[in-house]
């Protein structure tokens, strides 16, 4: 990057010292017209004003004057064109070898206005232009002024010498300068990606600083992912250790013939529970592991009723809530949106569940479906145990549980919010929780809507 930004500013440099080369030279040639015009018109206005029009011999005796006005300081031809065009006078010139000028742009202008100028290439030298200068003079001939300047390819030729120095010069000084300003140039930045979670120096660009603070906000995610995915491990772990150990000792225990008839139905129950148990377990990482992989892919989305989904897994619940004495019940109206069934229902089982697990005995769960043209929402809340403030930041991170022993007498993986999550970032939805301890939870789910 240093030699491509070092590369760009001697490039430019060079460039810009061309450029203005050019139109110097360009500027500089029409400057000298100008001053060439400006003398013609000065040195042929000073002879005419010789002519007061009361003298005969006035136009005549101009021809000493301009002897004495036209000197080698001031080269200014001087030519007196009858008004039929006969050349009568030329300082340079044998007049009678001279062409009619009656065609001469600058001379017919001075006969119908009095004065005429022009300025055109010149016929004696390539590359050189002529300012003309006309005026009438009293007896109707015509004063004519010329003054030739050498063409700017002359001029360039001439200083070709003095301006290759000077162009070796400043781009000498074009590549130290542009060498030091790019070395000072990315020492912030080579800073910043050394040092991307150090304050920011008193040199840092501001500019940069929006992509700094993402640098610390992206490295400081990457840091909890990879915390997250350790604790994950190590949940995982453990989770699963803990069915195995007790299949493995109550198996270890009838196969040594130890348990009793009695204790080998019951051993038998234990083993069955806590294989149903590891089994939804690994259902429930494989799931996840699936939402990981389709996040926001949403390939079988279809127009669903989110409503009309709730009332089908209020079916499947009901045995749920009998069992720990809870009642269920659903408010709402008609609310369809772009989703994926099997999602939707996980979803709403979730949270259900949470929602019955965790209550008090004779409490409620209360669903709610509605809409706004924007969003869709579900809102399940319960009078169960709350969750304390410090607990509900987390509560939907995998294998997180307020109540640990109670999260595992009930059946409950830890994994069933994370998976509600997933299923929600993926459709760019939002969850919002509201809880106190001892009063209740609600979480609301609100969902990109489809009318």
């Amino acid at each position: 990057m240093k030699k491509k930004l070092n590369r760009y500013l001697v490039t430019v440099s060079v460039l810009a010292i061309a450029l203005t080369l050019v139109f110097t030279s360009l500027i500089f040639w029409k400057e000298m017209q100008t001053e060439a015009m400006d003398q013609v018109k000065s040195t042929v206005s000073l002879i005419a004003s010789y002519d007061n029009g009361e003298s005969p011999d006035a136009v005549a005796n101009l021809e000493s004057y301009i002897a004495a006005w036209v000197q080698p300081e001031n080269p200014t031809r001087i030519t007196r064109i009858a008004a039929d065009g006969t050349v009568l006078f030329d300082n340079e010139a044998e007049a009678g070898s001279m062409v009619n000028h009656l065609n001469r742009p600058e001379v017919q202008e001075a006969l119908r206005n009095g004065t005429g100028e022009d300025t055109r290439a010149s016929e004696t030298m390539a590359g050189s232009v002529t300012c003309y200068y006309a005026k009438r003079l009293s007896d109707g001939s015509v004063l004519r002024g010329a003054y030739t300047i050498r063409g700017i390819r002359n001029i360039f030729v001439r200083v070709l010498p003095y301006i290759a120095v000077i162009a070796a010069m400043v781009i000498a000084l074009a590549v130290l300068v542009s060498w030091y300003l790019t070395v000072k140039f990315l020492q912030p930045i080579r800073d910043m990606a050394e040092k991307p979670l150090a304050i920011r120096a008193p040199d840092t660009y501001e500019e940069l600083q929006p992509l700094l603070d993402t640098i610390k906000s992206q490295q400081k995610d990457v840091i909890m992912a990879a915390t997250q995915r350790q604790e994950f491990t190590a949940n995982v772990s453990h989770e699963l250790k803990t069915p195995l150990a007790a299949i493995s000792g109550y198996a270890e225990l009838i196969e040594t013939g130890i348990a009793s008839k009695e204790d080998t139905i019951r051993f038998g129950t234990e083993i069955h529970q806590n294989a149903e148990r590891l089994l939804k377990l690994i259902n429930d990482i494989i799931r996840l592991s699936e939402l990981d992989l389709s996040a926001g892919a949403q390939e079988k989305a279809e127009p669903l009723d989110l409503y009309a989904v709730a009332e089908r897994c209020m079916e499947e619940l009901q045995v749920e809530a009998d069992k720990y004495g809870v009642s269920i019940s659903l408010t709402g109206r008609k609310s369809v949106l772009r989703a994926d069934r099997q999602e939707m229902e996980e979803l709403i089982n979730n949270l259900a569940d949470n929602a019955i697990r965790y209550n008090k005995p004779h409490g409620s769960v209360k669903l709610t479906v509605e809409h706004d043209g924007e969003k869709a929402w579900l809102r399940v809340a319960d009078t169960g145990i709350g969750i304390p403030k410090e607990h509900q930041k987390r509560i939907f991170e995998r294998f997180y549980r307020v109540d640990k022993s109670r999260s595992r007498a009930t059946g409950g993986t830890g994994l069933g919010l994370a998976i509600v999550k997933h299923i929600v970032q993926g459709m760019q939805g939002e969850i919002q929780l509201e809880s106190e301890p001892g009063e209740g939870t609600t979480v609301t789910v609100l969902l990109p809507y489809r009318n």
